[in-house]
């Protein structure tokens, strides 16, 4: 196959290929659909739920009420948390496929 032939057949799958980026901002694409459900994450969540079962027999109306804002909180924070850890893999990410095309490039010539 010659190189003009080799860049049509690249061109034709980049082409088909529509690019991550406009994947993410016409919403085609969310983390939250493919969450990996670990045996880890389940079990602690299970032994979570069994405690948090236990807990709530011991304190009053009112005193759930206010661990409910709690865990409110709490989840909400976790998702704030859960951002911040995403933007800052993907930009790291991004950094090392920067890198090694910087390297790539530069071995080239």
């Amino acid at each position: 196959m010659n190189k003009l032939s080799t860049a049509l057949v690249q061109l034709e799958v980049f082409i088909k290929v529509k690019p991550v980026i406009e994947q993410l901002f016409d919403g085609e694409i969310n983390a939250n659909e493919h969450f990996s459900w670990t045996d880890d994450y389940r079990k602690y969540t299970h032994n979570f739920s069994k405690v948090e079962e236990e807990f709530l027999k011991f304190i009053s109306k009112s005193e759930e009420e206010i661990y409910d804002k709690l865990k409110g909180m709490r989840s909400h924070c976790s998702v704030i948390e859960s951002k911040i850890h995403f933007t800052y893999g993907f930009k790291l990410g991004f950094q090392l496929a920067n890198e090694i095309l910087e390297k790539a490039n530069f071995n080239r010539y």
